[in-house]
């Protein structure tokens, strides 16, 4: 999956079983997010990954560490001054 910006630590493991499509979510990190692939907003790109693999995938999602708007603000400061970004 490709990152723009400063974000979430995940861990994405994908199994080509050739059984079916699936979609698990796990958090382990300190914030309430939805387990729910229904509610997650990484659930559209997961299947979007899955429809260009384009064989039956299933894909388990941990979010172990939520990264807060001010955490992720703080260090974007840091590498715009540094000349990294931007």
């Amino acid at each position: 999956m490709t990152l723009d910006a400063v974000g979430d630590v995940l861990k994405v493991e994908a199994e080509g079983d050739g059984v079916e499509d699936g979609i698990r979510i796990e958090n382990r990190s300190a914030a309430a997010l939805p387990e729910d692939p229904e509610r997650n907003v990484i659930t559209p790109a997961l299947r979007a990954f899955m429809a260009v693999y384009g064989a039956p995938l299933s894909v388990k999602v941990t979010v172990r560490y939520k990264i807060t708007r001010q955490q992720r603000q703080r260090v974007e400061r840091r590498i715009v001054g540094r000349g990294r970004l931007g």
